[in-house]
């Protein structure tokens, strides 16, 4: 990503923060770090999967505000 951001004369550190962004708010609907509690919890994925959607839409609002708001100012 960093080379192609140089090649299209993009800030590196914003296409490293952009990345990171995406990353961590697709990661939201994969709890693969939860798979451990539900089993002790004697639950199933999708009795959370609705709860971890939501969050992730409203999260996905903050973060593409953040950046476009980012973007603009900076």
């Amino acid at each position: 990503m960093i080379e192609a951001a140089l090649e299209l004369g993009a800030s590196p550190v914003k296409t490293a923060m952009r990345v990171q962004l995406g990353d961590a708010w697709n990661n939201m609907v994969q709890p693969f770090l939860l798979l451990p509690v539900l089993a002790i919890a004697g639950l199933k994925l999708k009795d959370i999967m609705g709860y971890l959607v939501m969050i992730m839409f409203w999260i996905g609002i903050v973060f593409g505000t953040s950046v476009l708001i980012w973007g603009y100012f900076v």
